[in-house]
């Protein structure tokens, strides 16, 4: 039982979310790293910031990955969801122009600008979601790498009774 403690136990890293920026509608995402020194360093700075392990290479991927599959999703929903909030808004001014301002019209206009939306919008957006699913497969890969290697490091620790 104090083998699996161990093993399972240790620094984590956390992730800190921020508030949904108001156009992409996506949450920002500050990853920390989990600290491997203890309480009693004297040294002002983090001197396993600049380990040279290929264990840190590949958390130094991981995070990378990360990183550009968060901007990959920001970036296709900032613009598509621009370009949309301006197609809207070029649709209730042609709905205001139009004489016609009872609620029924307005549905109307904004049923047909839905529908186009998503018409012009299906090819994109197919193209959006086979890429982030590759990009994704491929973080959930280094994450799971990243996480067996540090449970190798862990239960070598635990059988060495370090």
């Amino acid at each position: 039982m104090r083998l699996l403690f161990r093993l399972f136990s240790g620094p984590r890293a956390r992730q800190l979310v921020g508030p949904p920026h108001p156009i992409s509608h996506i949450r920002p995402v500050l990853y920390d790293t989990a600290s491997r020194m203890g309480n009693d360093q004297s040294h002002p700075y983090s001197l396993m910031e600049f380990s040279e392990g290929w264990e840190d290479h590949g958390n130094l991927q991981l995070r990378m990955e990360q990183e550009r599959l968060y901007l990959f999703n920001h970036t296709f929903w900032l613009d598509s969801n621009t370009r949309f909030l301006q197609g809207k808004e070029e649709a209730l001014q042609r709905w205001e122009a139009n004489g016609d301002k009872s609620p029924e019209s307005k549905e109307v206009v904004l049923s047909e600008f839905y529908s186009q939306w998503s018409i012009q919008e299906a090819s994109r957006q197919a193209k959006y979601t086979k890429e982030w699913n590759k990009r994704n497969r491929l973080v959930i890969k280094l994450a799971m790498g990243h996480q067996i290697r540090l449970w190798k490091e862990s239960l070598t620790k635990a059988l060495l009774g370090q």
